[in-house]
């Protein structure tokens, strides 16, 4: 029950109604259809069930149905993309941007009670040449912890140092993208007014550890 929970995590698990006022005003809906429909597929009987690995078949199954667009990023306004609601990302199987894809694991975690919150920062891409990319990512709140959570590439618990969180929401309609716009256009913005927050190539010696 959300009673249960501090008033300062209760935050994390709320449907958009109560947030906003009225449904569609956020990004992370769940109503009781999606709750029950969740609850069948992975809830157990006792209500001590294994949170952890819960969250984990919860983040299996999405990665088998939801790609993940990147396109959105290259294109001026692209964080109007991140604000796709939950309900938009799984009846169309495709996030445009890794936002909208954690928004939809925050919905499904969230319909359990279990508060899930969407984090906002950068990864380091080795992958393509060692490149700082906008990204995103949960936690939630398992047995008076949060616990990092990134559903793209199924991690649950401590995440490595190419992970820079730069804030933390209880929806992406609550976040101010101009710090990281003003940085891509030379302006500089704190908390960005660091080299390796901007777009190009970094040598991996040079990443915090």
């Amino acid at each position: 029950a959300i009673n249960s929970f501090p008033e300062d995590v209760a935050l994390y698990v709320l449907p958009e109604d109560i947030l906003y006022g009225e449904k569609g005003m956020g990004t992370v809906g769940w109503d009781a259809y999606m709750r029950d429909q969740v609850a069948k597929r992975y809830a157990k009987e006792d209500a001590d069930y294994n949170l952890y690995g819960t969250a984990f078949l919860i983040m299996r199954d999405q990665k088998t149905i939801v790609t993940v667009d990147e396109s959105p990023y290259l294109k001026e306004g692209y964080e109007y993309w991140w604000l796709q609601h939950a309900t938009d990302t799984i009846s169309s199987k495709k996030a445009l941007g890794y936002g909208p894809y954690v928004t939809l694991y925050a919905a499904l975690m969230r319909s359990l009670m279990v508060p899930t919150k969407i984090v906002y920062g950068l990864y380091y891409d080795i992958e393509e040449g060692g490149v700082w990319k906008p990204y995103a990512w949960n936690e939630i709140y398992i047995k008076g912890k949060w616990v990092p959570v990134d559903p793209y590439r199924e991690k649950i618990g401590t995440l490595s140092r190419y992970y820079l969180k730069l804030d933390e929401t209880v929806d992406l309609v609550e976040l101010d993208f101009s710090c990281y716009r003003n940085n891509l256009e030379g302006k500089g913005c704190k908390p960005f007014e660091i080299e390796i927050l901007e777009q190009g190539t970094v040598p991996e010696s040079e990443i915090n550890k």
